[in-house]
């Protein structure tokens, strides 16, 4: 599953679109983890749902649910994000979120193009990401060994 990173704050998706198949949201050369999930449920061209974690921040995982409707015009997409009232610092860090990436995806479909604001945030973020704290930027490698070790807790 490798989506086109352009609507999705300029990130790429990482992972198998089967039940229980790791997610996660890197940079575009790989080195930095942003996102991690696991997949849920897969119910092609219908229904796709995953647990959300931003690995920097302390708190358990949400649930996102991605539905597809058939409409006259086309297709609905409804996004519901659950579980973040025991994730109030995720919570804060996407009030904002959702609503840019949903904006950025239903102009890249009607007009082919990111807004022009988005096109400026992405080339500041890049400018900037490399200046940032340690913090803000998780290295995949760290990522990965925690993965790896909740794995093997879970079996």
């Amino acid at each position: 599953m490798n989506l086109p990173r352009r609507f999705y704050m300029d990130t790429v998706l990482v992972g198998r679109a089967e039940p229980g198949a790791r997610l996660a949201y890197r940079s575009a050369d790989g080195r930095f983890t942003f996102l991690v999930g696991r997949v849920l449920e897969v119910v092609p061209n219908t229904r796709f749902v995953h647990t959300f974690r931003f690995p920097r921040v302390d708190e358990g995982d949400t649930r996102v649910t991605y539905l597809l409707e058939a409409t006259a015009g086309g297709t609905r997409l409804t996004v519901r994000h659950e579980g973040l009232e025991n994730a109030p610092k995720t919570g804060g860090m996407i009030v904002r979120g959702w609503p840019m990436i949903l904006g950025n995806l239903k102009s890249l479909i009607e007009t082919g193009r990111l807004p022009l604001s988005t096109r400026f945030k992405y080339l500041l973020m890049k400018a900037l990401f490399p200046i940032l704290p340690g913090k803000a930027r998780l290295r995949t490698e760290a990522v990965e060994r925690e993965a790896a070790t909740q794995d093997a807790r879970t079996g």
